[in-house]
């Protein structure tokens, strides 16, 4: 028993061992295995695009992401597994869209199912016109349906009839005689509607007098607002005139000009090591301005020393132009980085002056 429980633990503890050592060597690999990095980017007319990689250890963990046509992507692996960095609200906005445009899709091809199957049901028309020339359309499907048809439009001619006129005039005779006897009815409603009128015209009266005491006390307290704000900014604007003496007095005190110069010195050491180790390509500009075109030509003479050869610069003086095709490729270590931060960190004179600046 005590056999098999040795065996366990001598298991267990050759599993977290191999662990251990895994995760020293990535963490080794991770500061003194360089990122490669290689930009492209391109410019014709009024098109552009860009293109960015980043990938670490044999393309073990890469990084690309590119620009083009007003679109912005990217995409991340480890392992050749691919790993989605978009958040989980625009995922669900978008399986929304795509399950509402298949809806609307399914709906759009039953509508037009139906409207083919009314299309097939559809029936022929014949026109028929009385005496009077109305004419109405009426839908037959058969010989038979089509004389029922005319017969019921016989009918219809035959039923004006001199009985029906002098029923019609009777008709009208009584709905005259009624409309004398609620005379006083009317009278009655009129007298209302004025006294209800009045009322309403009251009460809107009363309405406006509210809404008057409302917006003078809504003037009144924006007032009292306006001044509680102009004092808070006072208030900001003196403290904030304390702090800017104070800044300026640290920044005349001999250890702040030991920081700057110890911070100035890595910034150098951060762009010489990250800075492309190989450019390529050609580059055609032109201002609007050819005294711009030409400032911009001597600073680049400046610099065009320090620059590859492999890049060729072409200024234009008479167009106005930025056309160029770029090739870019460099690396980082991350040791040389937290190297950098390190030193920054541990300058006694560092520490004084951000204690300083808290006060």
């Amino acid at each position: 028993m005590l056999h098999i429980i040795l065996v366990i633990l001598k298991i267990i503890g050759i599993i977290l061992i191999s662990i251990i050592c895994l995760l020293l060597v990535l963490f080794i690999l991770g500061l003194f295995y360089p990122i490669s990095y290689v930009l492209k980017g391109k410019k014709e007319s009024m098109e552009l695009s860009v293109r960015g990689k980043a990938y670490w250890l044999f393309h073990a963990v890469s990084f690309v992401g590119w620009y083009g046509e007003k679109k912005l992507q990217y995409k991340l692996r480890v392992f050749g597994i691919p790993i989605s960095l978009e958040p989980k609200e625009k995922k669900d906005k978008s399986n929304r869209k795509k399950n509402r445009d298949s809806k609307r899709m399914r709906e759009s091809k039953k509508n037009e199912k139906n409207r083919n199957s009314k299309k097939a049901d559809n029936k022929e028309s014949i026109s028929i016109k009385d005496n009077n020339g109305n004419g109405d359309t009426k839908y037959i499907a058969n010989e038979n349906n089509y004389l029922g048809t005319i017969d019921n439009s016989i009918e219809e001619d035959d039923a004006s009839t001199p009985t029906q006129r002098l029923e019609d005039k009777q008709e009208k005779q009584s709905k005259l005689m009624l409309s004398d006897r609620t005379g006083d009815k009317s009278v009655r409603e009129g007298l209302r509607n004025q006294e209800e009128k009045k009322k309403s015209i009251s009460r809107r009266i009363m309405l406006l007098w509210i809404r008057i005491k409302d917006f003078v006390s809504g003037i009144s307290g924006r007032i009292r607002k306006l001044k509680n704000t102009s004092k808070e900014i006072c208030g900001k604007m003196k403290s904030m005139k304390g702090q800017i003496s104070n800044i300026a007095a640290i920044l005349k005190e001999e250890d702040t000009k030991l920081v700057l110069k110890l911070v100035k010195d890595q910034l150098v050491v951060f762009i010489k090591h990250i800075r492309p180790r190989k450019i390529k390509g050609d580059i055609h500009f032109g201002f609007e301005d050819p005294a711009t075109t030409g400032y911009i030509t001597g600073v680049l003479g400046v610099i065009y020393p320090m620059l590859p050869k492999k890049l060729a610069i072409r200024p234009d003086f008479e167009n106005e132009v930025l056309e160029g095709d770029v090739l870019m490729k460099g690396s980082i270590q991350s040791f040389v980085l937290l190297r950098i931060a390190w030193i920054l960190y541990k300058d006694k004179h560092m520490k004084q002056i951000i204690a300083k600046i808290k006060k």
